[in-house]
């Protein structure tokens, strides 16, 4: 698929002519060209997969996303993310969204549409992730990856509040802060 998008972006070079229509559609032929000739000699990754471990990966990313929707819904209740928090969170700082009201009960019914939706987005998304790099064998576990990097995270955090004055103007210019 690449040879054909490289072969529509040097054919539009040279011929003076839009590249992206030709590169989109060299690319689209080189997938359908590569899908027939591995469907044709039978040479599919799933061939090799047993119907079995697809569907112990199926029930195993199930369980694994809703497990983490539900956790990730609970953490955003009662950690303070929750909208009525953030709202008043929003009004202490003295911020407002623009063209509405300068009202907490503005505020929270206007984050109420996105916050709970995120949240089991991110729930999700993090289930999947935390499946798929089980089920491929990672470094690792994909709980086991989840929990390193939010422990390696909480301790920079924790270290750079910690040390904030101590640390040369560039360093602490490169932390953000």
């Amino acid at each position: 698929m690449g040879i054909f998008a490289l072969l529509g972006a040097v054919l539009a070079y040279f011929t003076k002519r839009t590249g992206w229509k030709l590169v989109i559609g060299f690319a689209a032929i080189g997938g359908i060209i590569e899908l027939l000739i591995v469907s044709s000699l039978g040479i599919t990754a799933f061939a090799s997969i047993a119907m079995i471990d697809l569907l112990r990966f199926g029930t195993y990313a199930l369980f694994m996303i809703v497990g983490a929707v539900i956790f990730s819904v609970f953490w955003v209740a009662t950690a303070g993310m929750d909208a009525k928090a953030v709202a008043n969170q929003i009004q202490s700082t003295g911020m407002q969204i623009p063209g509405y009201r300068r009202d907490v009960r503005i505020i929270e019914r206007v984050l109420n549409r996105y916050i709970p939706g995120l949240a089991i987005l991110g729930g999700a998304a993090v289930g999947f992730l935390a499946a798929y790099a089980d089920f491929t064998g990672a470094l690792g576990t994909g709980t086991g990856i989840l929990l390193a990097t939010l422990i390696i995270y909480n301790l920079y955090e924790e270290l750079a509040m910690q040390h904030m004055e101590d640390m040369h103007p560039a360093v602490r210019k490169l932390l953000g802060k």
